[in-house]
């Protein structure tokens, strides 16, 4: 082997790495900006390009000195830097959650441990002013040596964070070569096992930074007020270290003796501090002067060497200084000259506190709104650009995301700077997680035994302390002066133990001013007390709401926070509401960061029908994976928004509607911000939509509502709302025996050309939904967007106080008033004929024909004018495509063969009475070697017209589980294709997860409808439907009659219904949805319920009101055939 095997070394973390430091891009002028200065700066020469690499699937197969000067790297291939070796071809894609992906055995790592050599040569010309150079890599994973012309100069390790080496000594001006050698695992590895794809290489920027001598190296900006609330002056203090003396590291590798060169000593520096406002006018200035001095003896040894430093601080004062916040994100400028040097930096005060159990910033009480985000990208993998990064901030802020947790690891560095700049509160996390060892292999493999001796192996290990101790402070020193950074975590899931315990004090030690984080130091084995003195939060991670009230009813003692909640994987969350409610009314939660903000996939180009494929666990044939865990974000991999992220937005829409006094007209609103008042920071505007028609709408003057504040604000054009109730009223009231006509389908109750006996007693609905919009721009939120909606259901005088239907005495009104015209009508039964064999029953009238199969109780055909409308038998369904949110309930529902069940029928009789066709059935639903699941009692009455009235009576065997969904589909021709309907919309809507959609009248096709998650599931469903049409013609106007072929569904009781290119059955089966056939056919499902969404991928049990655990009920809906 030709490097020593510092990777399986827990004492050998960094060799000739310099000091941590805070994040800066020095200069030779202040620039507006540290990005600008990052960008332009002369003090700055990047690395990156395009360089010769070659891979090797083990270490041993390395057996040449690639970094020899003169080495022939002709048969390298090339590969651009920053990037991951797996996204060019190299090794293979692998995703693993909890498992490790080798044996556990710390600190050694699989002996044929692949790596990438790799090679560039680049020009370098010193300048005088600034003749020092130190080479820095932002971010390598595992670990990496690296020659300079040569000669040895360094290791690391800690992928997430910054090495940085001075090679100042090994540099000159011309031509170089630098050689840097990369290792997939190392002895870090088991410290970074967090929930991701296993990509290596030098994913990071790579850079020579250019020095004066006895510059300034390191700066901590600490900011206090003299009333955090209503301040009237700032002082801004500084504590610089400037190292004096610079140690060329030895070389390994020849027997060349050490040098120590002095550079600056016995001097006196002068360090300038200027303060500029955000429009870059001087509001404060100062310079200190210190005496440093450096010692040193070019004979001293290598292994006593210590770098010397002085250290000193300046405290500058600011009056009516203006506070940084996420909602307003002011900074000021500080510039920094010392030594020929300038360092362009950006400060924000604020302050963050906890009294009696309350997290406060800048004297408000704080809810985190905030998401989780790892660095992921399908085409470039951990390689994230600037671009790509703001591309992501810019989607949160039009979400209304306030906070990001960087998990599980340190983000670029350059990425607090743009959340200082754009407004986010921050949880900074350590590149932490050993999850692995909770699955080690015990002969109790009980949980609450894995959970109790989690912490052995690790997190209780003092051989650990070294290294994870490094990790914190290597975070916490590099991002240190990023006023968004409130909170440091140290790390995910990883047990707790003495090594935390340890770093938890440094860290208090070093930085008091922020929170402490780590939701993993509950688990203990129980054989000692442990120190929690140094925490300041309770954390946890998906715990259900009475869990939650738990804690907080009984003897907690810190604010409780949510790192991780409402688990986002495919068709979900639905249950962010629910997390709200008890967030808003327990002051001591200060709310939580949801998981997560992407799903994480490997992009593999276009599939033959067009779709873009995307690879997760097990598409590269890797043998320990966790298939498609990864893809549980709130967008998909391009970042298009899932409708989980629109929910998320209304959900946390900046005010809330919490009263309507419907006589007066005058809404009560609360304002959820925290430091803005409403009337700054939107309009408003409104809408009463009349059986999914828009009866009224205006403008309202916002009021002005202080943060966290409850005010009332008068409609202006009551009048108009009242007369839409009355309108309504009289609609509901209408004489049945009147007709309506089948173009006005402003209060929809039924079509024209329909019997009386099909008039559903639909409940006429009226919404007043009141629309929030940006009053002016702000970052990556333009003037007139839409911040969210408040929507609220308006009594009339049909409906009860609370809105509450009766939905069996509803259904029984529209039969009763069907039976009355039976008994009354004498003439009708010239249009129908109906035939019968032993196996159907066939209806007829002048231009339809309808066939019953007497054996499964379904419908097998609907022709009309001689066109078959039916590409299958209808059926009775309780199966839907397993959400991920299913995949535990999914097993009880598998293991009761829901997904084979079937309909077979008892008795079953067809009469015509007065006119109309009765059929009437018992059946039941019921799949191989179980009993029985559903027994039906049905009846179908078919008018002259062709227009079927069902209603049933539904009774579930209580053995067994929650049904996933209950009702009826028909499979149409494929040209049936376009849809309107009165509910929710435009978006999937599902009883716990319809906050971003609204009740109204929507069309759209089927494909258009259809949501198409990357792992096939259920979707695209909407709640509390009225009406639905579905025929071959899109028309903009749910008032405009299809021309050809439709089906129209209404009913006196809302529904669900769903109008999708595929069936449950294609869905279930593909795990792909590039997989899924070309559609050649309508699939059309009108539900009496769903199960809820939930978010039990990772997080609870779905919510006991949201489960679809009715053991009686009665569906019916009309159905119009033209």
């Amino acid at each position: 082997m030709i490097i020593p095997r510092h990777y399986e070394n827990l004492h050998i973390l960094h060799e000739n790495t310099m000091p941590d430091r805070n994040y800066y891009i020095p200069a030779g002028k202040a620039y507006s900006t540290s990005l600008d200065a990052r960008d332009h700066s002369d003090r700055v020469q990047f690395l990156n390009g395009t360089w010769k690499f070659r891979y090797y699937d083990s270490i041993y197969k390395l057996q040449d000195e690639f970094y020899s000067e003169g080495y022939d790297i002709s048969g390298f291939d090339d590969i651009p830097v920053p990037s991951v070796w797996q996204m060019h071809g190299y090794d293979y894609h692998q995703y693993t959650n909890v498992r490790y992906p080798f044996a556990f055995d710390p600190p050694y790592v699989p002996k044929d441990n692949p790596c990438g050599a790799y090679v560039t040569d680049f020009d370098y010309d010193q300048n005088e002013d600034a003749p020092l150079a130190h080479l820095n890599f932002e971010g390598v994973d595992s670990c990496f040596y690296v020659w300079l012309n040569g000669r040895y100069v360094g290791y690391s390790q800690v992928s997430h964070s910054t090495s940085e080496f001075d090679i100042t000594e090994f540099i000159r001006n011309g031509s170089n070569r630098l050689c840097v050698l990369v290792l997939k695992w190392c002895d870090g590895s088991y410290l970074e096992d967090q929930d991701k794809f296993r990509m290596s290489g030098i994913f990071r920027d790579v850079y020579i930074l250019k020095r004066s001598e006895g510059a300034v190296y390191d700066y901590f900006i600490k900011t206090s007020c003299d009333d955090i609330t209503e301040p009237t002056k700032a002082d801004v203090t500084i504590d610089f270290t400037a190292f004096t003396e610079y140690s060329c590291v030895k070389d390994r590798f020849s027997s060349k003796p050490e040098t120590v060169v002095d550079k600056g000593a016995d001097s006196n520096v002068d360090i300038e501090v200027t303060i500029l406002d955000a429009d870059g006018s001087i509001c404060s200035s100062g310079c200190v002067k210190r005496e440093i001095s450096a010692q040193s003896d070019a004979n001293t040894n290598a292994a006593e060497i210590k770098t010397t430093a002085s250290s000193s601080s300046i405290t500058l004062s600011i009056d009516s200084p203006v506070l940084w916040n996420a909602e307003k994100p002011y900074l000021y400028t500080v510039i920094i000259r010392c030594a020929g040097e300038v360092i362009t930096d950006r400060i924000g005060i604020r302050e963050i506190t906890i009294e009696n159990k309350i997290v406060y910033i800048n004297g408000m009480p704080i809810k985190f709104h905030g998401v989780n985000r790892h660095d992921s990208d399908p085409v470039t993998g951990f390689t994230i650009s600037r671009e790509q990064i703001i591309r992501d901030m810019s989607l949160m802020k039009r979400h209304n995301v306030n906070a990001i947790r960087t998990s599980h690891y340190p983000n670029v560095p350059y990425f607090y700077e743009l959340c200082d700049e754009y407004g986010f509160y921050v949880i900074d996390e350590a590149d932490i997680e050993a999850h692995g060892p909770s699955e080690l292999f015990y002969s109790d493999n009980n949980w609450d035994n894995k959970a109790a001796r989690w912490n052995e192996p690790i997190a209780n290990n003092p051989e650990f302390c070294e290294s994870i101790l490094d990790r914190i402070r290597r975070c916490v020193i590099r991002d240190k002066n990023r006023a968004s950074v409130v909170i440091w975590s140290m790390g995910n899931e990883s047990a707790y133990g003495v090594t935390f315990e340890e770093a938890l004090a440094w860290v208090k030690s070093y930085d008091s001013s922020r929170l402490t984080h780590y939701e993993s130091a509950q688990y203990t084995d129980g054989k000692r007390k442990y120190d929690y003195s140094n925490l300041d939060l309770y954390s946890r991670m998906y715990p259900s709401i009475s869990e939650m009230a738990e804690y907080i009813d009984g003897d907690g003692d810190k604010p409780y926070i949510l790192c991780e909640y409402c688990h986002a994987m495919g068709n979900g969350p639905g249950d962010l509401e629910d997390y709200f409610q008890f967030f808003d009314s327990h002051e001591t939660t200060c709310g939580g960061f949801v998981w997560e903000w992407c799903d994480h996939a490997i992009y593999r180009g276009k599939a033959a029908n067009g779709k873009d494929m995307y690879a997760y666990g097990g598409d590269s044939g890797e043998t320990i994976h966790d298939g498609n865990f990864c893809m549980d974000g709130l967008v998909y991999p391009d970042r298009r928004p899932h409708t989980g992220l629109l929910e998320f937005k209304n959900i946390n829409r900046p005010v809330r509607i919490t009263g309507y006094d419907e006589t007066n007209g005058v809404l009560t609103l609360h304002n959820y911000m925290d430091f803005t008042d409403i009337k700054d920071y939107l309009t408003m505007s409104y809408e009463v939509m009349r059986d999914g028609q828009v009866a009224a709408s205006g403008d309202i003057d916002t009021p002005s509502i202080a943060p966290h504040s409850v005010g009332t604000i008068r409609l202006s054009p009551v009048t108009n709302i009242q007369k839409s109730l009355s309108d309504l009223y009289a609609a509901s009231h209408a004489d049945i025996s009147g007709s309506s006509d089948v173009t006005d389908r402003s209060s929809v109750v039924e079509c024209s050309d329909v019997a009386d006996c099909t008039k559903d007693i639909i409940t006429h609905r009226m919404f007043l939904r009141v629309i929030y919009k940006a009053a002016c721009d702000s970052a990556f939120v333009k003037k007139g967007d839409v911040l969210g909606f408040d929507e609220i259901e308006l009594a009339t005088q049909k409906q009860n106080a609370d809105k509450v239907l009766d939905k069996a005495s509803s259904l029984d009104k529209a039969q009763n008033l069907a039976e009355q015209y039976l008994t009354t009508q004498d003439t009708a039964s010239a249009h129908l004929h109906v035939s019968e064999s032993d196996t159907e029953f066939v209806v007829s009238g002048s231009n339809f024909e309808y066939i019953f199969d007497r054996n499964t109780g379904n419908f097998t055909g609907f022709a009309m004018d001689g066109q078959e409308l039916l590409a299958a038998p209808c059926d009775k369904t309780i199966w839907r495509a397993p959400t991920d949110n299913d995949r535990n309930i999914k097993n009880e529902w598998l293991r009761a063969h829901y997904d084979m069940i079937s309909e077979r029928t008892y008795e079953t009789g067809c009469i015509i009475k007065n006119g109309c066709a009765v059929i009437s059935c018992t059946s039941s639903l019921s799949a191989p070697t179980v009993q029985p699941v559903l027994r039906i009692n049905a009846e179908w009455i078919i008018t002259p017209e062709g227009t079927i009235k069902s209603k049933m009576h539904v009774m579930k065997n209580a053995e067994f589980p929650t049904l996933p969904i209950f009702g009826v589909r028909m499979i149409l021709r494929e040209d049936m294709r376009n849809v309107n309907y009165i509910g929710m919309g435009p978006y999937e809507s599902y009883a716990d997860k319809h906050h971003a959609s609204w009740h109204g009248s929507f069309s759209a096709s089927i494909d258009e409808m259809h949501e198409d998650y990357i792992m096939p599931q259920e979707n695209g469903s909407h709640f509390d439907c009225s009406y639905v049409q579905i025929g071959s013609l899109m028309e903009n106007d749910i008032k405009t009659d299809m021309s050809a072929h439709s089906i129209t569904m209404t009913s006196a009781v809302p529904f669900s219904m769903n109008a999708s290119p595929y069936t449950a059955e294609e869905l279930t089966v593909a795990t792909h949805n590039y997989e899924l056939p070309e559609s050649d056919k309508s699939v059309l499902c009108i539900d009496y319920r769903q199960n809820g969404i939930g978010s039990n991928s990772c997080g609870p049990e779905l919510d006991e009101k949201y489960r679809f655990d009715e053991d009686e009920w009665e569906f019916g809906f009309t159905m119009h055939v033209k």
